[in-house]
């Protein structure tokens, strides 16, 4: 049921069986709704509107119609000073909200950043140690090899002759 009216920024609907909206551009007249015994719903099927019993629908007809406000402009700029007041709040609240979000968010990807290095160090330093290890053996190995090839050479160059004594263990140690 949508109504012709003075006010053509709104328009009454039959909402439920028991209950009708007002809806379009309301903000203006949101103290007379508030007087007519409106509420403000923004979830409404369709879109956000002002609900009200049917047994309003006389009178928010007749407000429609006759384009007559029901409050003075002081009450109406009363109640929109408010509006702006919330409003006003309410994005503050939202900001420190979502900011500490996102410092939550920040703070836990931080923390496990930090495991994640940790672990990688740990890993490192394993890697690092085993590595060590076979560089030691493989020296070990190598310098082991070195000194077997010097005594074997100087054990065949005994026969060639007495000058070429093999050297001394104690230099092949160095």
């Amino acid at each position: 049921m949508s109504s012709q009216s003075q006010f053509k920024n709104i328009s009454l609907e039959e909402y439920t069986d028991r209950s009708v909206v007002v809806r379009g551009e309301t903000r203006q007249y949101k103290e007379d709704l508030k007087k007519l015994g409106g509420k403000y719903n923004s979830r409404l099927r369709g879109e956000p509107g002002w609900i009200f019993p049917k047994s309003k629908q006389n009178d928010i007809v007749k407000f429609i119609k006759e384009g007559k406000r029901l409050v003075s402009e002081e009450e109406a700029h009363a109640g929109e000073a408010r509006t702006l007041e919330w409003e006003s709040k309410r994005n503050i609240e939202k900001k420190t909200s979502s900011s500490s979000n996102d410092n939550d968010v920040l703070i836990d990807m931080i923390k496990k950043l930090t495991q994640r290095i940790d672990l990688m160090d740990k890993k490192l330093s394993m890697l690092m140690t085993a590595n060590n290890i076979k560089d030691n053996v493989s020296k070990q190995v190598s310098h082991k090899k070195v000194v077997k090839k010097k005594v074997e050479e100087s054990s065949s160059d005994d026969d060639s002759s007495e000058e070429d004594e093999p050297v001394p263990r104690r230099r092949l140690l160095k």
